[in-house]
């Protein structure tokens, strides 16, 4: 074989192997995100849970809507994005919740927004200074359903996140479930007004999440009514033994700050 000839062979071989290392460390979706023109100028729809370093779960129910602005909308004016929902978890009777934030966030073009994080920020993206957590995870909703606008919610909502077992699915749970849960909502004036697969792109601890369904409800009373009907409980027990582990989150709005106006975290001390 001619040198010319092994020369093309090793450009080739030194190109797969760039390729395979790409895929590696991007992940093959993002990669893909990146790669297909289609998918690069899709929205991309972040999830993000989080815990402050700063705040107890108790405080975060308490403290004003500016205070926990910092946590739910950061970086956004390094990246961009429409926040969608900014949200409390209210604790519930059998304790805080791990979760005690909630944001939505869509970005446009999502292509172009994995390019402006860069490779090293995709790999370790928070959005956040890492002492100002003790716990966050950032998900992306998969699919083209996008989450109904929300900054304002008319009612209350109810966050239902879910891991499935081995060779289950979002589809197979709502096929097999859904009818039946709507049920129980239009007893309580509530409804399921997003679902979504997950995929996690970023976490301080595993495993993550799949699936998130969220509901609305006209008040905290019908909402509380609903989660504690004995028709529901039952069904839920049923629906448990298609779920690995699941958590429901009891949500607030927090109000859309002034564009131009989200402080910055506090240190944590």
């Amino acid at each position: 074989m001619s040198r010319g000839a092994w020369g093309f062979l090793v450009f080739i071989s030194l190109l797969l192997v760039g390729l395979g290392m790409t895929l590696y460390l991007l992940g093959t979706d993002m990669a893909r995100l990146m790669l297909q023109q289609e998918r690069r100028d899709a929205p991309l729809v972040l999830v993000r849970l989080m815990a402050p370093a700063n705040l107890s779960a108790s405080e975060v129910a308490a403290a004003d809507d500016a205070a926990l602005v910092p946590w739910l909308m950061p970086q956004l004016d390094r990246f961009g994005g429409d926040p969608v929902l900014l949200s409390r978890a209210v604790p519930t009777a059998d304790g805080a919740t791990r979760w005690p934030l909630l944001s939505l966030v869509i970005h446009d073009q999502g292509g172009q927004f994995v390019e402006q994080l860069g490779l090293s920020d995709l790999r370790n993206y928070t959005g956040l200074p890492a002492d100002s957590w003790t716990d966050f995870m950032v998900l992306q909703a998969l699919g083209t359903e996008l989450p109904p606008p929300m900054a304002e919610p008319d009612g209350v909502l109810v966050a239902h996140l879910a891991r499935w077992p081995d060779g289950q699915s979002d589809d197979a749970f709502a096929e097999r479930w859904l009818a039946d849960i709507e049920d129980t909502l239009a007893s309580f004036d509530g409804s399921l007004i997003w679902r979504a697969r997950l995929q996690m792109l970023a976490s301080s601890s595993s495993p993550s999440w799949d699936a998130l369904w969220l509901y609305r409800f006209p008040t905290a009373a019908a909402r509380d009514a609903w989660l504690a009907d004995p028709e529901r409980r039952t069904l839920h027990a049923l629906q448990r033994r298609m779920v690995a582990a699941d958590s429901w989150l009891l949500l607030e709005a927090v109000s859309m700050p002034a564009q131009g106006s989200v402080p910055d975290i506090p240190t944590a001390p």
